[in-house]
């Protein structure tokens, strides 16, 4: 619908152009005709009133892309070469003259392989001497290092003896102290000590409960627990208390793995409490065997203490005793890899002097051969018999196997728009324009080289089998493409932005937002704002507002136009009016 709307608007622009060309045709004839049988006068008088111009002229459009349209879509190509992220310079390490080549641009070569040779410099006093101060470095290193590593040997050896040594005693210890963790040390000193305290308490108690219940034998329950009256009288609950803490005893003397300290203390404590508050009968407890029955409460309660405290003295011993061990062991070892590090650094030493002698030998007297520093293809040869050259100075490039790692490296201008990375590009060979392959933009540098151009690279997409380092083309695709617009057609808003009036497809009038780049001539690019099929204004009015009716601007610019030569001054109607004062 919207181009039948258009068709009929182009319809009606060209009818009225046709209608004005056709009245002018009719005036031009018209006045020929009296022109011709008028007199002179008469004639002039007429031709004075006439505008000078019949013409009604029209708002000038151009559409974006259309032919012979004042844009241009310009596209992008630069030049650049194919280089492998492989390659790798060939760079001697003194310096002299390219005798020869024994290998050309293209030949593969294997690592090592002798590619040139160069001329061998004279001997000079300075450097024989600095020969022999290389060599006499390398030969007291060679010395050092096998001075080093026999003492390290017997150092470590006696050092391994030691271990051995500590590791014996240790483990001697560990079973006399009864710490190996064999759970079969019955003889060991914190056994023993264990033993003890148990025979000791449980000596204690047959004597202390028949004194206290007048029975020979310990109760088999605790229900069986009787003690004599005046035991205790004077308390209650510590009779009450007694059979527990009794079978709390009992019961960790007859459990292996349970050590009855804990319950031994108690018991002690609970005995002695108890009778401190029994009263003598006379008869069944006297004060004598009273006064007995606590000197000996005290007396086996002392030793069994003792006898816990030197449980605990054995068995901190026993961590000492480890303790101490294991920190010489781990002395030892670290001795044992100081030593070995030592020797290590003494060897990298010789290996480095080594090096050193040999690079200022072949930088003075040898090394005449120019080899390959990996296998691969000769990419260039950057340097012709004859020419000097410098120590690391790149004489050659060769080219690691295969085809992995080919970039394109091209330098855009400066002054042009870059592409954006990803973009899409085209490569064509130098000479060979059917020979293209596809690339994509990867990078771009952020500085100017000395060409005022930008360093960019691309990775090629499709194989290839062109040399590294072949002249190449680097077009742009054609969305890269710049367009080209007057610099009438742009106008500038208060804020300084650039724009264009441009014109939809219903025929109104809208402003269009630009980017715009460099200027060429009378033109200016457009980066962004306007694209293939638009249309705008290319000499805009005075009086243009948005959404305005393209017909309507024509018909204003119609109007403007007629009064303005109404309004002009008549160049004829003076010599109609010297005529009549004649």
């Amino acid at each position: 619908m919207k181009e039948h709307i258009q068709r009929l608007a182009s319809g009606a622009v060209a009818y009225k152009k046709i209608t004005l060309a056709a009245l002018v045709g009719l005036v031009t004839v018209v006045a020929g005709v009296f022109a011709v049988n008028m007199p002179p006068k008469d004639m002039l008088a007429i031709v004075g009133t006439l505008p000078t111009d019949i013409g009604v002229p029209e708002i000038e459009i151009s559409t974006v892309g259309a032919t012979g349209t004042v844009e241009a879509s310009v596209g992008s190509s630069w030049p650049g070469e194919l280089v492998s992220l492989r390659s790798i310079p060939v760079q001697p390490s003194r310096e002299g003259t390219i005798v020869s080549w024994n290998v050309h641009i293209g030949q593969r070569v294997v690592a090592e392989e002798v590619l040139g040779t160069l001329s061998r410099p004279p001997s000079m006093p300075d450097t024989v001497a600095m020969l022999a101060e290389e060599e006499k470095m390398a030969s007291m290193a060679r010395a050092n290092v096998v001075a080093k590593r026999v003492y390290t040997t017997e150092r470590i050896a006696q050092l391994e003896a030691q271990r051995a040594n500590i590791e014996r005693s240790l483990s001697a210890s560990q079973k006399i102290l009864g710490t190996d963790g064999s759970g079969g040390a019955t003889f060991s000193m914190i056994e023993a000590k264990k033993a003890t305290i148990r025979a000791m308490l449980r000596g204690s108690l047959a004597k202390t409960y028949m004194m206290l219940s007048g029975q020979g034998t310990l109760p088999a329950r605790w229900t069986a627990v009787a003690l004599k009256d005046a035991i205790g009288e004077q308390n209650s609950r510590l009779r009450d208390q007694y059979p527990t803490v009794l079978f709390a005893v009992l019961t960790d003397l007859d459990t292996p793995d349970r050590l009855p300290l804990t319950s031994g203390l108690a018991y002690f404590d609970l005995v002695i409490k108890l009778v401190d508050a029994s009263i003598p009968d006379g008869a069944m407890l006297t004060d004598a065997g009273l006064t007995d029955l606590k000197t000996m409460l005290h007396e086996d309660q002392e030793a069994f203490l003792m006898a816990a405290d030197g449980l605990r003295e054995t068995e901190l011993m026993a961590v000492d005793t480890e303790k101490m061990s294991f920190e010489q062991l781990r002395m030892i070892d670290s001795d044992i890899a100081m030593l070995k590090q030592n020797l290590a650094m003494a060897e990298g030493d010789v290996v480095a002097k080594e090096a050193s002698y040999r690079t200022v030998e072949g930088a003075i007297g040898g090394g005449s051969a120019i080899v390959a520093p990996q296998g691969g293809i000769v990419s260039s040869i950057l340097k012709k018999p004859g020419e000097f050259v410098e120590p690391g100075m790149p004489v050659a490039i060769v080219t690691g196997a295969g085809k992995n790692g080919l970039i394109v490296r091209m330098r855009i201008p400066g002054n042009v728009r870059v592409p954006e990375i990803g973009s899409p590009l085209s490569v064509v060979r130098t000479g060979f324009p059917q020979d293209a392959r596809e690339a994509k933009l990867i990078g771009v540098g952020n500085a100017l080289d000395e060409t005022g151009s930008v360093v960019a690279d691309a990775l090629l997409l499709e194989s290839t089998d062109w040399p590294i380092g072949a002249s190449l083309r680097v077009i742009a695709s054609s969305e890269n493409d710049t367009l080209f617009a007057p610099l009438s057609a742009v106008w500038w808003n208060a804020k300084g932005e650039p724009n264009v009036w441009a014109i939809s497809e219903a025929g109104r009038v809208y402003v269009q937002a630009l980017t715009l780049g460099r200027t060429v001539g009378a033109d200016i690019e457009v980066y962004s704002g306007l694209l293939p099929g638009d249309r705008y204004i290319v000499k805009p009015s005075q009086g243009i507002v948005e959404d305005m009716l393209l017909d309507d601007l024509n018909a204003q610019a119609d109007d403007d136009d007629l009064s303005a030569k109404s309004a002009a001054p008549n160049p004829h109607a003076g010599h109609a009016g010297m005529g009549g004062m004649e």
